[in-house]
C-alpha cells in the first residue's frame, strides 16, 4: 500500500499556487532588474542631453571636462 502511494505521489500535479511560486522570480531579482533599467534610462537620457548641449560634464571638482 506504501509503495502505491508513493507512485501516485510521484505523479500528481502540482497545486496552482506551487507553480506559481516556482515561475515567479525572487523579490531581488526583480529590485536588481528595476535599478538597471532606470540606471540604463538615465544614462541614455544624460547622452542626449550632452549631445544637445544642455548637458556639460563636470569632473568631482566641478571643472567642465571636455570629451
Amino acid at each position: 500500500m506504501f509503495v502505491f502511494k508513493k507512485k501516485i505521489a510521484m505523479f500528481a500535479r502540482p497545486s496552482y499556487s506551487e507553480v506559481r511560486a516556482a515561475s515567479s522570480p525572487p523579490a531581488d531579482w526583480c529590485a536588481a532588474s528595476r535599478i538597471a533599467l532606470v540606471d540604463m534610462r538615465l544614462a541614455s537620457l544624460s547622452i542626449v542631453l550632452e549631445q544637445s548641449g544642455t548637458l556639460e560634464r563636470r569632473d568631482a571638482t566641478g571643472a567642465e571636462v571636455r570629451a
